[in-house]
């Protein structure tokens, strides 16, 4: 299962790839606002292809709610789950945790792209390079801390991942030349990667979570459902 979930984010982490890498053209010396313009209308176009698959491919049961039930129903889960993830400890330190580090993490990331510029002097071509490094290095990153869960734990590989974080702020803080900030950028990418997927996948096969339709973890039900699907084949052969 974390394999998978490695392969997910390494998906995602690739059309941000492609769509780094077509930017190159299109802000080559100075861009102009039709460029940044035409850049978006080029990921909206990116998004829009590669949802096709999902809508025409992905089947749902039909149901016959009608839209406001469904509605009211969304909202009567959230209240349910805020009032019950209460009582349940594991998963609320998690929750607490996650919130700290993945908002320190989206700091480095934010003030990359302003160190790179006002510091070691990084023009817009050079900080496209970086970040497709990242993207790239973040895409080797989701598939090897995947197979790496399955075998350590993700709350193991989540402690491995932040350390190489920690090392990656400590060692920006003494960068003079841009080959070293190309260098930490990918082993900053590696870690963005596997923080990323692990954490989802801690939180979804976390035994501390209910198994009542109440509380909903986002897609850990779909995933208990499966365990027990396939607990239950293994029975019955």
């Amino acid at each position: 299962m974390y394999k998978r979930q490695g392969y997910g984010f390494a998906m995602g982490y690739l059309g941000s790839f492609i769509i780094l890498g077509i930017s190159m053209y299109f802000l080559q010396g100075s861009p102009t606002d039709s460029d940044i313009r035409t850049l978006i209308a080029i990921s909206g176009f990116f998004f829009a292809i590669f949802s096709l698959p999902l809508f025409f491919n992905i089947k749902e049961n039909k149901s016959s709610t009608i839209l406001k039930s469904s509605i009211a129903k969304g909202y009567k889960s959230v209240v349910n789950t805020i009032k019950e993830i209460k009582n349940y400890k594991e998963v609320n330190k998690f929750l607490i945790a996650f919130f700290i580090y993945n908002d320190g993490i989206l700091t480095v990331i934010l003030f990359a792209s302003l160190y790179a510029e006002s510091t070691l002097g990084f023009n817009t071509q050079e900080r496209l390079v970086l970040f497709i490094i990242v993207q790239g290095s973040a895409l080797i990153g989701s598939l090897l801390f995947g197979s790496l869960t399955n075998r350590f734990g993700a709350r193991n590989v989540i402690i491995i991942t932040l350390t190489i974080w920690v090392i990656v702020v400590i060692s920006a803080f003494f960068v003079t030349t841009k080959p070293f900030f190309y260098i930490i950028g990918i082993v900053a990418g590696i870690g963005l990667g596997s923080s990323q997927s692990t954490s989802s996948c801690l939180l979804y096969t976390s035994d501390a979570a209910d198994e009542r339709s109440s509380v909903d973890l986002g897609g850990r039900r779909i995933i208990k459902k499966k365990k027990q699907n396939s607990e239950t084949r293994r029975t019955r052969q």
